[in-house]
C-alpha cells in the first residue's frame, strides 16, 4: 500500500475500529485483547460518550472493505496480520461525535492466542468491569454472536 493510500485512509471521514478476540475451539474460552490505552478497540479508542446503535444508519449507502484499515491497524499496533481475520457477518455501528463508526471483530486463528504485544493483555468477560460501558456492550455482543 502506498503512502498516498495510507494518508487517504487516515484522513477518510469513515472511521473503522477493530476488536481482537480468540475463542478456543473446544472449551469456548473467549478472550479479548486490550490495547495499551486500556480499551478494546483499535487502532484508536472509542470516545467516552459513544453509544451502540440499534440499527445501521440510514445514510450508509457505501460499502467499505475493512482490509486496508486492518493492515494499517496491525502495523500500528504490532499485531500479527497472518493470525487475524475479519469475522464474517459481524459489524456493529457506534454513535460517535461527528459520525457513526463501524466496529469489526478480528478472530485470532490457532488453538491459543498469540502473546500480547508490550502494553497489551488478554482479558475475559469477568475482567470487563473497568471498561467503558460501550466496550462492555461490544464484548456482550461478540459473546452473543459467537457462543449463543
Amino acid at each position: 500500500m502506498s503512502d498516498t493510500d495510507m494518508t487517504s485512509i487516515a484522513e477518510s471521514p469513515m472511521q473503522l475500529r477493530f476488536l481482537v478476540f480468540h475463542v478456543h475451539r473446544v472449551s469456548a474460552r473467549l478472550r479479548y485483547l486490550t490495547m495499551p490505552y486500556g480499551q478494546l478497540c483499535l487502532p484508536t479508542p472509542l470516545p467516552k460518550l459513544a453509544e451502540l446503535m440499534d440499527e445501521r444508519p440510514q445514510f450508509d449507502k457505501l460499502a467499505i472493505h475493512p482490509g486496508p484499515w486492518l493492515k494499517q491497524a496491525c502495523e500500528q499496533m504490532q499485531l500479527p496480520l497472518d493470525r487475524l481475520s475479519v469475522e464474517p457477518g459481524f459489524r456493529r455501528w457506534i454513535d460517535t461525535p461527528g459520525q457513526p463508526t463501524q466496529v469489526y471483530i478480528l478472530r485470532v486463528s490457532g488453538p491459543s492466542p498469540f502473546a500480547a504485544p508490550e502494553g497489551m493483555r488478554w482479558i475475559e468477560l469477568p475482567d470487563c468491569f473497568s471498561m467503558l460501558p460501550i466496550e462492555r456492550l461490544l464484548m456482550q455482543s461478540v459473546y452473543q454472536y459467537l457462543l449463543e
